[in-house]
């Protein structure tokens, strides 16, 4: 398989998790009894092929969802391999110990099409943990679920779950929380995780949040940010992300992360839209959610 088609065929299984939140909950006497059907050997020539790894829990549910959906019949060898070195269990506790999920409760609340509340992955639904790794010659997703359910802050839009305080977002953050510092820029307010985690740092200074929704700002105002320990460095701006930069001149921020975006398509419109500023504004740091998914996309639509 060429990376292009690895990249194409992982889009599919995306799309399948997300839209069918496929669930493999197996019983531990389930577990038990279908690794007793294979022999010492079959297992060993199993983990040398990259199937299985130490867990034979993950194997069963990367398995049978690879095979509900035809992938043995279209990838290579070396594409399934990844899938399975790549899938992940995720305990319950691991997740509660993040400190916004601790820390961050609030009531439900509906303001006009917005509805904060709650969502949950089930013990053995499948998502997405992570974005794939574009520098490796084989793009692959990141699978995972849970041992148990597990419950986690969501906004809908109306009957659609817009932004969710879930592994795939916490994951494909870390970088640029890592990376923050100074007087820091937000576009895009969401749940509040990435202002959440950087205004708690030492090193960061401000933190200036452009949302373009009303109902999402006062929502966060005052529903979330009161359970934010830096919330005195947090300041939201009522305004439209792309105009709002427009107005910032050379200085005013030493850091920049731009997250106003669903996914890769719509993203990359805007990601085009704000990339001309970082010539404009050099002493700013500028950094993007799913930059590397956007750049690749760009590039394969030339």
């Amino acid at each position: 398989m060429t990376k292009n088609e690895t990249f194409h065929l992982t889009a599919q299984l995306t799309a399948t998790i997300s839209a069918t939140n496929p669930v493999y909950d197996f019983s531990a006497k389930e577990i038990k009894t279908e690794k007793k059907k294979y022999t010492p050997e079959e297992l060993e020539t199993l983990r040398g092929m990259g199937w299985l790894c130490d867990d034979f829990e993950t194997f069963m549910v990367i398995l049978a969802f690879l095979d509900d959906n035809g992938v043995f019949d279209n990838a290579s060898d070396e594409y399934i391999a990844e899938v399975f070195r790549n899938a992940r269990k995720f305990g319950v506790g691991e997740f509660y110990d993040d400190e916004y999920i601790k820390n961050v409760k609030f009531n439900d609340v509906q303001t006009g099409k917005f509805l904060l509340t709650t969502a949950s992955y089930d013990r053995g639904e499948l998502f997405l943990y992570d974005a794939p790794d574009f520098s490796r010659d084989i793009i692959v997703p990141k699978i995972g679920f849970f041992t148990g359910k597990v419950s986690f802050p969501t906004f809908y839009e109306g009957v659609v779950p817009w932004m969710s305080v879930c592994p795939s977002e916490i994951n494909t953050m870390k970088e640029q929380m890592a990376k923050a510092h100074g007087r820091v820029l937000v576009l895009g307010c969401g749940l509040g995780y990435y202002q959440y985690v950087v205004s708690r740092k030492d090193s960061v200074e401000s933190v200036d949040i452009v949302e373009i929704s009303p109902e999402i700002a006062t929502i966060f105002e005052e529903n979330i940010l009161p359970n934010f320990p830096g919330k005195d460095k947090i300041k939201v701006i009522r305004e439209d992300a792309i105009k709002f930069m427009d107005t910032v001149n050379d200085g005013d921020y030493d850091f920049v992360f731009a997250d106003i975006w669903e996914g890769i398509v719509d993203g990359a419109g805007h990601y085009k839209n704000i990339k001309p500023h970082e010539k404009r504004l050099p002493n700013t740091e500028f950094t993007y959610w799913i930059e590397d998914q956007i750049k690749y996309y760009l590039d394969s639509e030339q």
